[in-house]
């Protein structure tokens, strides 16, 4: 039952930590475009939530932070929740080796970048021929800031459907492969594509998973993740996909 209440209280303070944030960058944006009241920072940032995936863009600094920063804030929330539940350490979701190995996860990003960042520039840059409308979109900020918060979204999404609920699963269930379908279907729920963007999801969910299980710990899968997602982020940024 402990789970059922980590997971109800790692939602709470989630939502709390989201709407602090999002107060915060509605205060921090208005003042900075000389918006006095926020009015028209909080039109634009309800468009950009209600737009999704449609209209992300990476080099908006302020779509970087809503779409990235609103996820990466499940770090902390998961972190609080299991301190007061005191249902398993948080070092316990990152690996069974007690605790997150920057020495494996450094060695698998070249491996990470060979499966999933190599063929994505191959298709995108050269065989889609991407270069030809190479355009440098970002700004500093916004190069910065993806940067910083993309990797810490990636991480976030594996500590949630790798860390929690997989495990969480996977101490209900005798066989372990039922965790693992059941925490790709809602990963890939969570992903608003259409059903074939969704099935490809549900299959990446899975595989992020096995390949967190038979390295026993994130550190693999959140490798995958990051090189997947920032060679797009980044060649959206260039204007190459």
């Amino acid at each position: 039952y402990k789970p059922v209440f980590t997971g109800a209280l790692f939602a709470a303070i989630y939502m709390v930590l989201t709407l602090a944030g999002i107060m915060a960058v509605t205060i921090a944006a208005g003042a900075a475009a000389g918006d006095t009241t926020g009015t028209d920072t909080m039109n634009k940032m309800m468009e950009i939530i209600s737009g999704g995936y449609d209209t992300m863009d990476m080099s908006d600094p302020l779509q970087s932070v809503l779409q990235l920063g609103s996820l990466a804030i499940a770090i902390p929330s998961l972190w609080l929740a299991s301190l007061i539940v005191r249902d398993r350490p948080m070092s316990s979701y990152s690996s069974s080796r007690g605790g997150w190995s920057r020495r494996v996860f450094w060695r698998c990003m070249p491996v990470a970048f060979i499966i999933n960042g190599l063929p994505i520039i191959i298709n995108d840059v050269i065989i889609e021929k991407g270069y030809q409308n190479f355009t440098v979109k970002f700004t500093v900020l916004s190069f910065i800031l993806l940067t910083i918060l993309g990797p810490l979204q990636c991480t976030a999404e594996e500590y949630m459907f790798r860390g929690f609920v997989m495990q969480t699963f996977g101490s209900w269930f005798r066989i372990p492969v039922i965790a693992v379908i059941l925490q790709a279907l809602i990963f890939a729920a969570g992903h608003p594509y259409n059903r074939i963007g969704q099935i490809a999801v549900a299959i990446s969910g899975a595989a992020f998973a096995l390949s967190a299980w038979f390295g026993r710990g994130l550190e693999v899968s959140a490798a995958l993740h990051i090189v997947n997602n920032m060679t797009i982020f980044y060649l959206q940024g260039f204007g190459m996909t």
